[in-house]
């Protein structure tokens, strides 16, 4: 335990397999803590957890060498300026009110265990391998996640939800050598937007809010917006899939018609299935029988086509008067 509310240099600390537990009252400038494989807990309860070496810390000479890091500061762990460099197979951050910004140096999986900075963050964290991502909670702040030859995958497989998602933050950036999540486990991520820059696929659920215009888009007398659900939010960049699509309108009298086009989400329908979808007013269509868009006493009204093909039984959209 340290006492001084003044900055405290941590120059060197060496175990042959720790613990190492470090707690100060101000700001913890981390030279060299090498635990071998065993924990290393350290942590400020006023002010921030921060590079003691004046930017030299590297892959091959980082901060923090552990088997489980375990970082906890009032303000920050690390900054933006500078990050922490963490040798862990488990990283662990807390930031009360402010940021978070790791460089992991393992090129092996890194499980992200928990990582919160919920009075807005940001999240900032890099690595060159496999990133496994438990929780990140940056509040309303955003979240940005680089894995620099690896993948972006969820290190809970199935234990993330709409409730409890992956990754809870205003905008998130996700990167990825390889993918980001797999098409058995999506990354979640709410409640905002998020973008992906990856060489292989994405597979992201988002909460349903961020899929429909109403948030986004003006009411306009007159105008009747559409929102799409897919399955599990696989369409953005995934190759024509099963998976069921819900069209929901907004009915209102005398409105301009919707006209979709499904080809744009990247969908199929199930084999053998027929589509069905609800009218501006009352009436439903079918596969067979085509849905009217717009009332039936609108003027110059069009029509949804829908037009199956065998071989991969997509849909299409095609504007008739």
């Amino acid at each position: 335990n340290s006492a001084a509310s003044a900055p405290v240099t941590v120059t060197n600390i060496t175990t042959a397999g720790g613990p190492v537990v470090l707690s100060g009252q101000g700001n913890l400038l981390i030279g060299s803590v090498n635990a071998g494989l065993g924990p290393v807990t350290l942590s400020s309860a006023a002010g921030s957890l921060i590079d003691g070496t004046g930017g030299t810390a590297t892959a091959a000479a980082p901060n923090i060498t552990a088997g489980v890091f375990t970082g906890t500061a009032r303000a920050n762990v690390g900054s933006a300026a500078t990050s922490l460099w963490v040798d862990a197979d488990i990283i662990n951050a807390t930031a009360t009110t402010g940021g978070v910004w790791i460089k992991s140096v393992d090129t092996t999986p890194v499980t992200i265990g928990s990582v919160s900075a919920p009075a807005g963050g940001p999240v900032v964290i890099t690595g060159p391998g496999d990133l496994l991502v438990n929780t990140i909670n940056a509040g309303s702040g955003s979240v940005t996640l680089t894995s620099i030859s690896g993948a972006i995958l969820d290190g809970n497989p199935g234990g993330a939800n709409h409730s409890s998602p992956t990754i809870t933050a205003g905008s998130t950036i996700l990167s990825a050598g390889t993918t980001v999540g797999v098409a058995t486990d999506p990354i979640w991520v709410e409640p905002g937007t998020y973008t992906v820059a990856s060489s292989g696929a994405h597979w992201v659920n988002v909460a349903p809010i961020v899929l429909t215009p109403y948030p986004y888009l003006p009411l306009i007398a007159g105008v009747s917006p559409a929102t799409f659900f897919s399955a599990n939010a696989q369409s953005q960049t995934s190759p024509a899939q099963d998976l069921p699509i819900t069209v929901v309108g907004q009915p209102m009298r005398l409105a301009p018609p919707i006209d979709v086009g499904t080809m744009s989400f990247g969908l199929a329908l199930p084999q053998g299935n027929s589509t069905t979808a609800a009218k501006q007013d009352t009436t439903m269509g079918t596969g067979s029988v085509p849905i009217e868009g717009g009332n039936e006493d609108e003027l110059g009204r069009k029509k949804l086509t829908l037009v199956k093909k065998s071989d991969a039984n997509l849909i299409k959209s095609k504007t008739q008067p």
